[in-house]
């Protein structure tokens, strides 16, 4: 069964991303997309970090499997 509610985490540089059904504190991968019914809902971090499109500014939405514009999710 695949997630639909998980957190995206990144590395300080934005590489090395790893999922995680919950929320964890972890010092090497402190910026994450918060997801719930495969959507981004939550992010933490600099957007320019989790921006997942060649424009630096979307993540992807994994519910219509399309990109998303990082400036219409919420801010933790």
């Amino acid at each position: 069964m695949a997630l639909k509610n998980f957190h995206y985490y990144v590395d300080r540089g934005g590489k090395m991303p790893f999922i995680s059904a919950k929320k964890v504190k972890v010092e090497t991968h402190p910026y994450y997309i918060r997801y719930s019914n495969n959507k981004p809902v939550v992010y933490h971090g600099p957007t320019s970090i989790l921006a997942q499109d060649v424009t630096q500014s979307k993540v992807y939405d994994y519910s219509t499997n399309e990109f998303f514009p990082i400036h219409l999710i919420k801010q933790e």
